[in-house]
């Protein structure tokens, strides 16, 4: 899932400021797992809450109730993360409490935008759903941020709407500062995500649900390996203020019996193949992916290494071990 940039997870795989990092790894299980979750969001710039850090708490199941009293043990904080009250950052970056602040007020206006082109989507042929992810999802984006999202489609459709996709991705390119990111693109019949690693299971827990939240829940049942990376995610409720729907659904129906033609199911096969041939092209292939199926896009391979060490970077930096 090419869900961040390199630069910005290398801009912050540096060292801690000098004498900011404490010694951890004296500390009980539950805090090395507190301080393991903050670390894993301090590179991205992000402060998480309580309820955040318990979600995202890797390798260890604990209530809400628990973080909270290790969080007021006396210790963690101040020796080895700080706090404004509501979020919890590594010693040394109190700037990131501004910075949360702030870019949760764009994630607000860029949420609203990111409802009407998941509303555009859900009216195209065979999309059974559609979610945020990245730093939209997290609430932590950029004024710059494009909109990653992941798209579900029908069995044995899915090129022909990545063809429809990839067009309007094009069009919006060319028209506008903000990028709309289909990054991740797969079917009904591989919702089973191969890429079994703590960085995959991140940024599934970090979905946000705008258009067929049925289907959302149905990857969680069909994924119960992400709770070996994080026992305490559970699927988010609907939101009611991010709900999208198809602007015409009278025309989609009219669209799906065009894209179920002969000419549609040609186009399947000759836009799979094409993608297919185009990741297989050195020329092309910037990164390496898992393998492209005729009911999946590729997801980043390295992506989620490069993240992964630049954590057990940070975590070393504060004397804990690389996670499991």
């Amino acid at each position: 899932m090419p869900l961040v940039t390199f630069e910005r997870v290398a801009a912050f795989a540096d060292d801690l400021p000098a004498g900011a990092a404490g010694d951890a790894s004296d500390l009980p299980t539950l805090e090395q797992r507190i301080v393991a979750a903050v670390a894993y969001r301090d590179m991205f710039q992000f402060a998480p809450d309580a309820a955040e850090i318990t979600r995202y708490l890797p390798h260890l199941q604990s209530s809400e109730a628990n973080v909270h009293a290790a969080l007021a043990g006396g210790r963690l904080v101040p020796e080895i993360l700080v706090t404004d009250g509501q979020y919890y950052a590594l010693k040394g970056r109190e700037a990131f409490f501004a910075l949360r602040r702030e870019r949760r007020e764009i994630s607000r206006t860029l949420r609203a935008k990111a409802v009407r082109t998941a509303a555009r989507i859900a009216s195209l042929p065979f999309v059974q759903m559609i979610a945020l992810t990245g730093s939209l999802a997290a609430e932590n984006p950029d004024p710059d941020a494009d909109l990653d999202v992941i798209i579900v489609t029908d069995a044995g459709r899915l090129w022909r709407v990545n063809a429809v996709t990839s067009t309007l991705r094009f069009i919006d390119q060319h028209l506008g500062p903000r990028h709309f990111c289909p990054n991740v693109m797969r079917s009904k019949a591989a919702l089973e995500f191969e890429n079994h690693r703590l960085y995959t299971a991140q940024e599934m827990a970090m979905m946000v649900p705008l258009f067929g939240y049925d289907t959302y829940l149905e990857i969680f049942d069909r994924n119960p390996w992400v709770h070996t990376y994080l026992p305490n995610c559970e699927p988010f409720e609907a939101p009611a203020d991010l709900v999208a729907s198809p602007l015409a659904p009278g025309s989609r129906d009219l669209l799906e019996a065009v894209f179920d033609s002969a000419a549609g199911q040609q186009l399947e096969r000759i836009w799979y193949d094409r993608r297919v041939r185009q990741h297989r092209d050195p020329d092309h292939r910037f990164h390496r992916y898992t393998p492209f199926t005729p009911e999946a896009q590729g997801l980043y391979v390295d992506m989620g290494e490069a993240i992964e060490g630049a954590l057990n970077s940070r975590l070393a930096q504060v004397g804990l071990p690389p996670l499991p």
